[in-house]
């Protein structure tokens, strides 16, 4: 009898937990500031979401479950969200990506590609560092249809680097201009200000009352996206 109340007790408690998680926004999603612009947020600690440029269009919105690279290829598993615009000359994608189970991303001045330039700037109580570099269509998740595209990534680590937040802008370029980018500083310093300009990171809790919940996301290549986001580590198992 003792046992058979203990059972209903628990059944009385995961029914009303799981009535709870149906009926509570998500902890990560989309939402429409008073621009009237649709961006991602997260909604957990660090609270934050992006602000993008007027010019910035949603072309799709969801979520990508991938398995980043590691040393010894037996790391978890890690749900990206993920929103993505077309602008006037280029394509921004923003991603919040979050590890668990002792995991944390490699350091943040990490790039997954051969960065063209690289610089360090503080950002409130945090750090950002920003890179450039090219990416071919064969490493590009994102399909965008271009032998080449010009990239920008602007990335933060925090809640003690399990979090990663990106933005990143793409312009295509030609094969010829690819060949020749490291030798023209003035095309990359006028890409970075657009760059810089497609958008950026609010630290707060502002306009987070109304979180649309992300569905999965096709047509994102899961083993590029997660070369894409580089690398993690475990402390318990080196590298």
């Amino acid at each position: 009898m003792k046992l058979l109340f203990i059972f209903l007790i628990l059944v009385v408690v995961g029914t009303v937990f799981y009535r709870l998680s149906l009926t509570q926004p998500p902890l990560r999603g989309m939402i429409t500031l008073e621009s009237g612009d649709e961006v991602l947020a997260n909604r957990a600690k660090p609270k934050l979401h992006f602000v993008i440029a007027q010019d910035q269009k949603l072309l799709a919105a969801g979520f990508k479950d991938v398995r980043p690279p590691d040393r010894r290829g037996d790391n978890e598993s890690v749900r990206v969200a993920l929103a993505l615009y077309q602008g006037k000359r280029g394509t921004l994608i923003t991603a919040l990506a979050e590890c668990g189970g002792g995991w944390t991303w490699i350091p943040a001045h990490h790039v997954p590609y051969a960065s063209l330039r690289e610089r360090e700037e503080p950002f409130g109580k945090e750090r950002q560092y920003i890179s450039i570099f090219l990416l071919p269509q064969a490493k590009n998740p994102f399909d965008e249809g271009e032998p080449y595209v010009l990239c920008a990534r602007t990335k933060m680590l925090l809640k003690f680097s399990t979090l990663q937040v990106i933005a990143e802008y793409h312009e295509p370029v030609s094969e010829k201009v690819a060949r020749t980018l490291d030798l023209n500083p003035e095309y990359l310093r006028s890409f970075a200000e657009r760059a810089q300009e497609a958008a950026t990171v609010f630290l707060g809790d502002e306009q987070q009352k109304d979180i649309k919940k992300l569905t999965a996301l096709p047509n994102v290549s899961r083993t590029l996206l997660g070369d894409w986001l580089g690398e993690m580590i475990h402390p318990g198992y080196g590298r």
